[in-house]
């Protein structure tokens, strides 16, 4: 029996040891990168479903402030543990250890660049996520798709310029072919008109701000915890959307039940799981390759909207699903894909 004990002791610690190598590696984060976008994909489902009763910057400001207080909860009880470890560390359940080396609730300390970056990702997300919801209802759904896909070749120019990375012509020409794809995916339906260009500009800009988000983590990641990076971009981003609710007259919380359940699932599933994923990797994973994988989530919606909703894939639909996975292989295997 107490070979049998040391036995399932050795398995279990193998598989620790194991599973904490793989999650650590490069293949692990991008495999954990990979989960944060399908969770990100999911966004779209809930804001249609959110908007049935809410304004689009109502739906994102409910996106805000649930994970503002999910994530300040989970802040506070950092304090309280770390307070209690200070205090008996003998009786602590957490060992000294164990609570410097968790990446996802480091010690930091603050700085006035940190504190300029930070505001600068709250605004750029903030600012994407109030633009593209102002271009949806300006413009075509496949001209601002279209238009935000073309996200990787700013982040790719942002890293170029702000952060001395160097891309490859490998990356660069599977990046161009990834693009390609999602545009052929929606291309189908786009349009032109001299009344939808305001739409299409403010999609492009929208995507310029998310490439801008992006870049403040990955120059952020270095020196924040995830906790603190999303908790401080979700409230920064209610202060800022707040007045515009208020100009605009717009509810501040929803009405129904679907509604809540809504914005409840958007923060949660894309802002708490899928953000802080993509913000966990982009310590290993350079912004660039995030960005460049970003152009999975219309698959991802495009299969989760066949299961859900019913809605049917075309032939166009499949062809630009392949045409993004040959352009994805092309850029990742490139010597630049690694920081």
């Amino acid at each position: 029996m107490e070979f049998l004990a040391q036995y399932k002791n050795f398995i279990n610690s193998s598989i620790t040891v194991k599973t904490q190598t793989f999650f650590t590696s490069y293949s692990g984060k991008i495999c954990l990168l990979l989960l944060g976008l399908i969770a990100v994909s999911f966004s779209s489902i809930f804001i249609h479903l959110g908007e049935q009763d809410l304004n689009p910057s109502s739906v994102v400001f409910s996106r805000f402030w649930i994970t503002t207080v999910i994530y300040g909860g989970w802040i506070g009880f950092r304090y309280f543990r770390d307070s209690n470890q200070e205090l008996d560390p003998e009786n602590s359940i957490y060992s000294t250890e164990q609570l410097g080396q968790n990446s996802l609730t480091q010690n930091f300390t603050w700085s006035r660049d940190i504190i300029i970056i930070g505001i600068f990702l709250g605004f750029c997300f903030c600012a994407n996520q109030v633009i593209w919801s102002w271009s949806l209802e300006h413009t075509s759904i496949a001209n601002s798709t279209i238009l935000h896909n073309l996200t990787p070749m700013f982040t790719a120019l942002g890293a170029y310029l702000f952060l001395n990375q160097r891309f490859d012509n490998q990356f660069i020409f599977g990046m161009l072919v990834a693009i390609v794809g999602a545009i052929s995916i929606e291309v189908e339906d786009l349009s032109f008109g001299f009344d939808r260009f305001e739409g299409d500009i403010a999609a492009l800009i929208s995507a310029l701000f998310y490439s801008g988000y992006l870049l403040a983590i990955e120059k952020l990641r270095d020196k924040l915890d995830i906790i603190s990076i999303v908790f401080g971009c979700c409230f920064i981003g209610c202060i800022l959307i707040f007045p515009l609710l208020l100009i605009q007259g717009d509810t501040l919380f929803p009405h129904t039940l679907s509604a809540w359940l809504s914005v409840i699932a958007l923060a949660v599933v894309c802002q708490g799981v899928g953000q802080a994923l993509i913000a966990y990797c982009l310590k290993t994973v350079s912004s660039g390759i995030v960005a460049l994988l970003h152009l999975l989530c219309p698959c991802f919606t495009a299969i989760e909207a066949w299961l859900i909703f019913n809605q049917s894939l075309s032939i166009e639909n499949l062809l630009g699903f392949t045409t993004i996975l040959i352009g994805l292989y092309i850029g990742l295997s490139s010597s630049a894909a690694r920081k």
